[in-house]
């Protein structure tokens, strides 16, 4: 269907009714510097075995995660000085 729309004035119709935007969130461990990065998705991957509910789940997906050796261009050059 979205091939089928390429070329037409309907080509975002897809993205607009079932796409939005996903935003992964890092923040740097040694001066707390936030970077985001935008992507965009027409559906989600969510786990399911072991949860009750898509709110349960949902909840997973949103989890934050912790990247112990994660710096920052920034704080990457004081380090390699």
């Amino acid at each position: 269907m979205e091939t089928a729309l390429k070329d037409t004035s309907r080509k975002h119709i897809i993205n607009g009714i079932f796409g939005g935007k996903q935003c992964s969130q890092m923040v740097c461990t040694e001066c707390g510097k936030v970077k985001n990065r935008m992507e965009d998705y027409l559906n989600l991957s969510l786990p399911i075995k072991g949860f009750k509910s898509i709110e349960e789940s949902l909840e997973k997906l949103i989890e934050g995660e912790i990247i112990n050796d994660y710096n920052c261009d920034g704080c990457k050059r004081k380090v390699d000085l």
